[in-house]
């Protein structure tokens, strides 16, 4: 069983403000809402993911034109539906 923090729910918000963001993104993030001042590990954010995707929080996916994967908020946890990720914007996110 995964416990939400308020970490966990304050990067939720952050990621329905940006809306996509790559892993490297989510170790700043992570490290800056804990008051770290520094990223956590690569693996720490993969965790992070992982687990807020089992409780269907987030989203992820590895485009082909992207070398790691993106993550979003998913509908259950902000109501609203998912990033386009055929958009050619997507591709400058």
């Amino acid at each position: 069983m995964v416990q939400i923090t308020e970490r966990d729910e304050a990067m939720v918000q952050w990621l329905d403000v940006v809306r996509l963001v790559d892993v490297e993104a989510v170790r700043w993030a992570l490290g800056a809402f804990a008051g770290a001042g520094q990223p956590l590990s690569l693996r720490r954010a993969q965790l992070w993911v992982a687990s807020m995707s089992a409780i269907g929080w987030l989203d992820r996916s590895g485009p082909t034109y992207r070398d790691g994967s993106i993550v979003w908020s998913a509908r259950l946890a902000i109501g609203k539906p998912p990033p386009s990720l055929f958009r050619q914007t997507t591709r400058h996110e």
